[in-house]
């Protein structure tokens, strides 16, 4: 069983020493058999050097592993910004309880649930709050009236108010219309007749 406990870099630390004696004592001077074959210095250092080539690759590998993972990380916040915002706009859009948000990975909201309790201090909770307000219901409002009936008058295209006796308002308590000259209730004595020319017309 292989030693879990060593690293790559102390099997590689291995593999220079070889090399290394291999270049000193084998190269140019003779030949070893390796597993039944015969192998020449240069062929032997070449096999050694495959673990160097891989592991460059590998430390390369890692490198850029590393370079990524820092701009994944350097680009998350705003990732996970536009997915909080697009996942808002979907329930916008769809509604936060449609079933076509399944297809998005976002699971409806569900309807909340009114227990009997809550309801009944909800509607005592409502009372207390229209108590305070002062809020009439329907027939309250209906019941607030102002006293006595607007009248009515005419006035001329000239903005001036035409004489006669009109449609008077009903003042508040009373039960028949007052009176209306010149388009002003009558309340006591009746008014000046107006003043004749020099003429007498």
């Amino acid at each position: 069983m292989a030693n879990k406990t060593k690293g790559p870099s102390a099997f590689l630390q291995k593999v220079d020493k070889l090399e290394a004696g291999t270049t000193k004592n084998v190269v140019g001077k003779s030949t070893v058999t390796v597993a039944g074959t015969a192998m020449t210095g240069p062929q032997i250092n070449a096999k050694l050097g495959a673990a160097d080539t891989l592991y460059a690759a590998v430390a390369q590998a890692r490198a850029a592993e590393t370079q990524a993972l820092s701009a994944y990380d350097a680009a998350l916040p705003e990732l996970r910004e536009f997915v909080k915002d697009y996942e808002f706009a979907l329930k916008g859009t769809f509604g936060s309880k449609s079933a076509i948000l399944v297809d998005f990975g976002i699971a409806p909201a569900r309807p909340a649930v009114r227990t009997v309790e809550s309801k009944a201090k909800a509607l005592a909770r409502g009372k207390q709050t229209r108590a305070v307000r002062g809020t009439k219901g329907k027939v309250q409002r209906q019941a607030v009236t102002v006293e006595g009936t607007p009248g009515l008058a005419l006035v001329t295209p000239g903005g001036q108010l035409v004489g006669g006796v009109l449609d008077g308002p009903i003042p508040p308590g009373g039960s028949e219309p007052a009176a209306v000259q010149a388009g002003l209730p009558v309340t006591g004595a009746p008014p000046a007749a107006p003043e004749q020319g020099p003429t007498g017309k």
